[in-house]
C-alpha cells in the first residue's frame, strides 16, 4: 500500500513538473487599458493590478495562505472562517484555491490594446500613440506606399469609412508589439498598496506631506481615482441561457465603500441584483518590458 502511494506521489510530481515546463514557454494575452499602454511605452509602469475572481466572492475577513505542495503548487489559498461556513452554498468546501490567470515568474505576456484597422488590408493603427503597423508578410511596395500617407491617415481615422475601431480582444497575435516578462506575482488587498508600488503602477506625482481626510496621502488619492475610473463603475454580468445573452447582475470593485456608484436605472427597473466589493483582493503582477 505504501509503495502504491509513493508511486502515485512520484507521478503527480512528475506531472506537475511537466505542466510547469510547458507553462514557462507560454505567452499569455493581457488586456491593457489605454493609460497603461502609454505608461509602459514611456517606461513608467512595471506592475499592474487585477481583481481576484473566484466562484465565491472573496470577502475581506477571509484568511489568505499560500499553497506550495501537491497539485495546488503555485496557487493561493483562501480559507473561509468557521463562523461563515453556514452561509456558504452546500457542496462548496471551506477552502478556495486560486490560480493566477496571468502566469508565473518566468512566463511572458502579450499586451492586447485597442486599435483601428483598415478594411482594405491588414493595416493597423494603435489608439494609444497612433503608431501604424503592417503585417510582416506585406510586400515592400505596399509598406512604402503607406509611409507617405501616415500623417494624412492619422487625421482621417474617425471620418474615413475604411477604418474601423476594434477592442483589445480583437488584436491579432502578430500585432502585439509589447512583450512582457513576469518577474513576480502576489496577492494583497487593494488598500495595502504602498507609495513605491503606486509609482510602479505608472502614476507620477511628487511626494507631498498633505493627507486626505481618509488618512491616505495625495499619491494614494491619485491612484484611488485611477482605480475607480476602470473598476469602480458598474459592469454587467451576462450568461448564455438557451442561446441568448442575458444580463443577470451588476458588479463593481471600488476603492472604498464611499466610492460605490449609484444603482443603474436598468437595475432598478428590472430588479437586477447589484453587488459591490470595496477594497477587494487583487493580483499584483510585476514585469519587465522586453521590447526593443
Amino acid at each position: 500500500m505504501k509503495s502504491r502511494n509513493r508511486d502515485r506521489t512520484y507521478y503527480n510530481n512528475k506531472r506537475d513538473k511537466r505542466r510547469l515546463m510547458k507553462s514557462i514557454t507560454k505567452d499569455r494575452p493581457w488586456l491593457a487599458y489605454q493609460p497603461e499602454v502609454i505608461a509602459i511605452l514611456e517606461k513608467r509602469k512595471t506592475q499592474f493590478r487585477r481583481v481576484v475572481k473566484t466562484r465565491i466572492p472573496i470577502q475581506p475577513n477571509w484568511i489568505l495562505h499560500s499553497a506550495v505542495c501537491g497539485r495546488y503548487n503555485g496557487s493561493f489559498r483562501f480559507r473561509i472562517p468557521d463562523s461563515l461556513n453556514e452561509q456558504i452554498v452546500e457542496g462548496v468546501n471551506s477552502t478556495e484555491y486560486v490560480y493566477c490567470p496571468y502566469g508565473y515568474p518566468g512566463e511572458k505576456l502579450r499586451v492586447k490594446e485597442s486599435f483601428w484597422q483598415d478594411k482594405r488590408d491588414q493595416m493597423i493603427c494603435f489608439e494609444a500613440d497612433h503608431t501604424f503597423m503592417l503585417h510582416p508578410n506585406d510586400n515592400a511596395a505596399l509598406r512604402s506606399k503607406y509611409i507617405g500617407t501616415l500623417n494624412e491617415s492619422m487625421l482621417e481615422l474617425k471620418t474615413n469609412p475604411y477604418w474601423t475601431k476594434k477592442p483589445a480582444t480583437s488584436l491579432p497575435k502578430w500585432a502585439s508589439r509589447i512583450p512582457l516578462n513576469i518577474t513576480n506575482r502576489r496577492v494583497e488587498m487593494l488598500q495595502e498598496i504602498s507609495k513605491k508600488d503606486i509609482r510602479a503602477e505608472g502614476i507620477s506625482l511628487p511626494m507631498s506631506p498633505r493627507f486626505t481626510p481618509g488618512g491616505f496621502s495625495e499619491l494614494h488619492q491619485e491612484f484611488r481615482e485611477y482605480w475607480n475610473s476602470f473598476n469602480g463603475k458598474w459592469k454587467g454580468i451576462y450568461k448564455k441561457i438557451k442561446g441568448h445573452r442575458i444580463l443577470v447582475a451588476y458588479e463593481c470593485y471600488p476603492w472604498a465603500k464611499e466610492d460605490i456608484p449609484p444603482i443603474p436605472t436598468t437595475a432598478r427597473k428590472y430588479q437586477i441584483p447589484c453587488r459591490a466589493y470595496p477594497n477587494p483582493y487583487v493580483w499584483v503582477v510585476e514585469f519587465q518590458s522586453s521590447s526593443n
